[in-house]
């Protein structure tokens, strides 16, 4: 093959450009749904009609409602995907499944700072006032349309972890963690989530997706003190913390992303009616979850099998406190774990002999340079601070030595289980204490848009 340079290539190319149409998709029963305490609330149903759309340029619209405290603050937290407790996505025609990730609000914990791009997190749309003036009304709110995660700008309240102020490491650019209403003040937010934020998912896809029959996208919402509570003080989220009003997701709406190009909506239609169809590597992810007694040595151990996929990508994992403090929900630090290793069939992963991590102290560590660091650098986590007090993760990928944001799900990737399964193992000395642990098994299944429907393998 002979490659041209630029300033002798004269041959012209015909580009044929995606145009988007957005249409609006209302739930097919109700509207307003009122969480609960304690239990996640659904589904909401949309349905997505024979269309050619993309699934990463659709958006997910609501509001959340939570009443006046009384004489305390409303904390809600600043990862608005921890609303969501599962999300399910099947065609009607042929029942198959392309996704069903529950624990989605710890799943989004564990993922989407890791896997969002800098520059994607830094054209978010941030709050403009800091701690004490979030709007009380839909009107109010109205400017100020929040997505799944925003920056900081708080240089003195105490807004970016429970009990460990991040300001100092990175003022303004350091994720958000909290919306947090005035004294005596109601909360209402604006939220528009793009599909796209729905990382190492299947709508995720940059992909144009037709098929003959329709398909049913299910939002479960989120326990209402998953995400939100109240509590004394503005600075201070761990006094006097309880359960909040149940809050309100007010009139969800998905916002599909149709191909509006008739010569691309007829060759992607040939292509899925005639022949094969169209046949794509999707990303899988299942969350599983172990709960430990207090010990200062746990152990996790997972069957990686066919189950999660034919290809496993990665495994995102990290502890969170298994007690009912409402603002500990989401909170997983690194000076919990003191060591720790992981091993596929008894073999480690990163350090042959001994452990990830080097202390147990909200010091730098080790398992920040050494083990994550290829996987999370240039992403929302920007540096060890970050990480080790409010970010911190552990992930093994199978995909070489990159970021978790540039993993293309379409491409055939991972660890192939189809033939054997393996063992994945974790062993850590940590906290004398019970934790919960969550592992985001991200797993990549085969695709096929055919003239039967979805068919998912």
């Amino acid at each position: 093959m002979e490659n041209i340079s630029p300033e002798l290539n004269y041959s012209p190319v015909v580009n044929n450009h995606s145009s988007i149409v957005y249409r609006y998709v209302s739930p097919q029963a109700g509207g307003n749904v009122t969480l609960n305490t304690g239990s996640s609330v659904g589904p909401t149903e949309f349905i997505i009609p024979p269309s050619c759309w993309i699934p990463e340029l659709s958006r997910l619209q609501f509001g959340i409602s939570i009443a006046a405290p009384g004489a305390k603050c409303n904390f809600v937290n600043a990862n608005l995907l921890t609303s969501i407790d599962r999300i399910t996505v099947y065609d009607t025609a042929t029942s198959n499944v392309v996704m069903d990730c529950s624990n989605f609000h710890k799943y989004t914990n564990l993922v989407t700072p890791a896997s969002t791009k800098l520059d994607e997190f830094l054209t978010k749309p941030a709050h403009p006032t800091s701690g004490t003036a979030i709007p009380t009304t839909a009107a109010l709110a109205s400017p100020f349309t929040l997505e799944e995660i925003s920056k900081s700008n708080i240089l003195t309240v105490n807004d970016n972890a429970v009990d460990t102020d991040l300001c100092p490491f990175n003022p303004y650019l350091g994720r958000r963690q909290f919306y947090i209403s005035a004294a005596t003040d109601a909360t209402y937010l604006n939220v528009n989530i793009p599909f796209s934020a729905f990382k190492m998912t299947a709508l995720a896809s940059d992909k144009i997706w037709y098929s003959p029959s329709s398909l049913v996208v299910q939002i479960y919402w989120s326990a209402g003190d998953n995400f939100a509570f109240m509590a004394t003080a503005v600075g201070s989220p761990v006094t006097g913390s309880a359960s909040c009003a149940a809050p309100v997701i007010v009139s969800p709406q998905v916002i599909l992303a149709n191909e509006g190009n008739l010569a691309i909506v007829s060759q992607v239609i040939n292509k899925v009616m005639s022949g094969g169809g169209i046949q794509l590597p999707i990303a899988y992810p299942t969350v599983v979850q172990t709960t430990l007694a207090a010990s200062a040595n746990h152990s996790l151990q997972y069957q990686l099998t066919r189950g999660y996929g034919n290809r496993i990508l990665a495994l995102i994992t990290a502890p969170f406190s298994a007690s009912a403090l409402l603002e500990q929900k989401n909170y997983h630090p690194r000076y919990v774990t003191t060591n720790y290793n992981t091993f596929l069939n008894n073999v480690a992963i990163r350090v042959p002999n001994g452990w990830v991590g080097d202390s147990g102290a909200a010091t730098p560590s080790s398992d920040y340079s050494v083990a994550n660091l290829p996987y999370i650098r240039g992403s929302v986590i920007q540096n060890v601070y970050e990480y080790i007090n409010a970010e911190w993760v552990h992930i093994d990928g199978f995909f070489g030595n990159k970021r978790l944001a540039d993993v293309d799900q379409h491409q055939v990737d991972g660890l192939d289980v189809t033939a054997q399964s393996s063992t994945y193992q974790w062993v850590s000395t940590n906290t004398n204490a019970s934790f919960r642990y969550f592992t985001a098994i991200i797993g990549q299944k085969t695709m096929s848009l055919t003239a039967q429907g979805i068919m998912v393998q």
